[in-house]
């Protein structure tokens, strides 16, 4: 339903964006709707089976790897084309994450620091894009209220409502006065000021 009303087809043509994917991946804290990235996340899952494939343990399918794929050479050196397309995806990603995983002999390193038991929540956490903390997050979200009306308020705190301005500025035509005082352009800040 969000989806439809963020970026949905209005009389057979794609209608203009109010917001854009990136806005409402991120937490509600830094401003966003809390919506996970799945492709970052899905990141963060692939560098958990590396994480599993250095530490040579927990499974058929690292021993099998070690055997048949790496054949006891470097893991960060190795450049098989052959593989499942599970293999190819972590042997891509392994370059982009070279300085940030490192092993040793009594196991493995996310960043400096010395992983014992990996979580997929605090890799995606430092691979995800991140903002600052905005202010009125408690005023959007807290308490008991109805989600439509939630979103219907983040909306107009992220500047995203639709407004006389915003369709003017996509080259739509008509009356971009404010509806209420017909003075002015219709923006957010002169529609709640």
């Amino acid at each position: 339903m969000c989806s439809d009303f963020l970026w949905g087809v209005v009389e057979g043509a794609r209608k203009k964006a109010v917001v854009a994917w990136s806005r409402i991946t991120y937490p509600k804290r830094e401003g966003g709707l809390g919506l996970k990235d799945m492709c970052t996340w899905n990141l963060a899952c692939v560098v958990r089976h590396i994480w599993v494939v250095l530490l040579r343990q927990g499974s058929l399918w690292v021993a099998w790897l070690w055997e048949f794929r790496i054949k006891g050479g470097n893991f960060w050196t190795l450049t098989s084309k052959a593989g499942s397309w599970l293999w190819q995806k972590i042997l891509k990603i392994r370059d982009k994450l070279r300085g940030w995983i490192s092993v040793a002999s009594y196991g493995v390193y996310w960043k400096g620091e010395l992983m014992t038991k990996f979580c997929i929540r605090n890799v995606w956490e430092e691979l995800r894009p991140k903002r600052g903390v905005v202010t009125w997050k408690s005023l959007v979200w807290k308490g008991p209220s109805i989600p439509k009306n939630q979103f219907l308020v983040w909306l107009v705190v992220t500047d995203c409502i639709i407004t006389g301005e915003k369709v003017q500025g996509w080259g739509g035509s008509g009356d971009y006065g404010c509806v209420f005082c017909s003075c002015s352009l219709e923006t957010r800040s002169h529609l709640f000021a």
